[in-house]
């Protein structure tokens, strides 16, 4: 049930190499999916692409009975890391994802507004005060 941590160093070190303007960068591990809007500020993340979960995801949600809004806020769901790059490098960015031997997807974007975190495909939005992790 258990795999190894993605270390991710020399990935972000091949994006700094390429010039990639990366203007955050977001481990996803416990607070699921919420952990996106750690940043200070307050900026709504649109989420509209996400990775089909992981089995072992699957197997806790249906014995544990659990909601996706439960599940996307406790647990990352299978996306560990959120890259935060203008939209002119995301192409680029992909590619050395890849050559890297990672998956990556353009889940979304960015823009002023409320602090909050919208998960389109599951019809979630996770407000600022849900997560205090400072």
């Amino acid at each position: 049930m258990l795999t190894k941590t993605n270390i991710y160093a020399k990935l972000i070190e091949d994006l700094q190499k390429n010039k990639i303007d990366i203007h955050y960068i977001s481990n996803i591990t416990g607070h699921g999916l919420r952990k996106i809007m750690r940043a200070r500020q307050s900026f709504t993340y649109i989420i509209e692409k996400i990775f089909p979960p992981q089995e072992i995801f699957l197997f806790i949600q249906k014995y544990a009975n659990l909601s996706d809004y439960e599940m996307y806020q406790t647990f990352n769901m299978g996306m560990d890391y959120a890259l935060f790059i203008p939209e002119k490098d995301v192409k680029k960015t992909q590619q050395i994802i890849s050559k890297n031997k990672f998956r990556s997807i353009d889940a979304g974007f960015v823009k002023k507004g409320k602090r909050q975190v919208v998960i389109k495909p599951k019809i979630i939005i996770f407000k600022g005060d849900t997560l205090d992790l400072r």
